[in-house]
């Protein structure tokens, strides 16, 4: 930092460049990435820089102490996405994304009233009451959960959405312990005949598979309908409100919004590791990135007056059978899929790259090293 100061000189624009860059610590020395290096040679303020916008809040400790259960049960938003293992210890992502806004005093009221923070209920989410199968399952802490939405209520993004939360819950559950009399003696203690036994897990020799069925089993998002994701512009923050802590990020790069692309690679790339130790967020960001290229390439796609010297796209020709079965059959239809990975259009726009390389500079040569003992393998030749 200190050399760029003095490479500054007098010049205050350029000072407050370096003030911007490190915006959260001043350090002599510092890592940066390739991007970032090119802008700051050319006395620009890089895109990522957490200074436009893109640094997190500061989440309370009664957030950060919240499982990923709790954090569903105080967030006002319900994101449901399917996630299966693959090869290798990875994750994906399978099908869509269900954008479900929740009520988070219905949610908490279901909650029993317990003593102290060691006190744990299981929880059972279910998409739907009538589904046989858990979304997710787990045990929480209903005090902690309290604490956490009564926090929340008070933010910024909670307030605009008008997030309420009834203090219902705590007097209904709140009782007076009734105090002994001085003046009557105490009873001689009787022991029941029916007194549960000091150590009964040790006389306890079955596991029933009912034991699962126990606890409190909810569907927040019952009777609700699900809201697309590009339609609602705080999903994420109020989906994941451990990260933002019920506040609304608002990325300006010269004066122009940051696309949603750049947000997540700053998030990505971030050296605090909240994003990258969360694969769910990962996931449903790489999701949306996908639905707000979709829907790009088809606002495109409609914007389009003539198709390969045909008639004009209007509401009569698109109420056609016949001139959407020829759209599809000339690939036009396939268009929208443009820069979507693993797509049919994006593995031909890769075959046509192949071939382009294939008549410029011939037929590959194929190279594979062989050892002794895998010479003697005919499977492997």
């Amino acid at each position: 930092m200190s050399h760029l100061l003095q490479a500054s000189g007098a010049n205050e624009v350029r000072r407050n460049l370096v003030r911007n860059v490190f915006y959260l610590q001043q350090v002599k020395e510092c890592i940066f990435c390739k991007a970032c290096v090119q802008s700051i040679k050319c006395w620009k303020q890089p895109r990522y820089c957490l200074s436009n916008g893109l640094n997190f809040p500061v989440v309370d400790h009664r957030l950060q102490i919240l499982t990923r259960l709790e954090e569903r049960l105080v967030a006002a938003r319900h994101i449901f996405q399917t996630i299966w293992p693959s090869h290798g210890g990875q994750l994906r992502c399978k099908g869509g994304i269900v954008n479900v806004p929740v009520s988070v005093d219905t949610t908490v009221s279901l909650l029993p009233h317990l003593t102290t923070d060691a006190h744990v209920v299981h929880v059972r989410i279910a998409r739907r009451m009538q589904y046989k199968g858990n979304y997710i399952t787990g045990s929480v802490r209903p005090n902690c959960i309290w604490q956490a939405a009564v926090h929340l209520r008070a933010q910024p993004l909670y307030q605009f959405h008008s997030i309420a939360l009834s203090d219902n819950w705590l007097m209904q559950h709140c009782y007076v312990h009734p105090t002994a009399d001085a003046n009557i003696e105490p009873e001689e203690d009787e022991e029941e005949e029916d007194a549960e036994p000091l150590n009964p897990d040790a006389q306890e020799t079955m596991l029933s598979a009912e034991d699962g069925e126990y606890g409190i089993r909810m569907a927040p998002g019952k009777g609700r309908g699900p809201v697309s994701v590009l339609l609602d512009e705080d999903t994420e923050y109020l989906s994941f409100p451990t990260f933002f802590g019920g506040h609304k990020l608002q990325p300006v790069f010269q004066g122009h919004p940051l696309s949603y692309s750049d947000i997540a690679k700053s998030f990505a790339v971030r050296y605090g590791r909240r994003v990258a130790q969360r694969p769910d967020y990962l996931l449903f960001m790489a999701k949306k990135i996908e639905l707000l290229r979709l829907s790009s390439n088809i606002s495109l796609c409609l914007r389009k007056r003539k198709i390969r010297n045909r008639n004009d796209i209007n509401a009569s020709n698109l109420s056609n059978n016949d001139f959407i079965y020829g759209l599809v059959q000339h690939d036009d239809a396939y268009s929208v899929l443009t820069g979507v990975r693993n797509s049919c259009t994006h593995w031909h726009n890769e075959k046509q790259k192949v071939l382009a390389m294939v008549r410029q500079f011939g037929l590959p040569t194929f190279f594979l090293t062989l050892s002794a003992a895998e010479t003697q393998w005919p499977e492997l030749l």
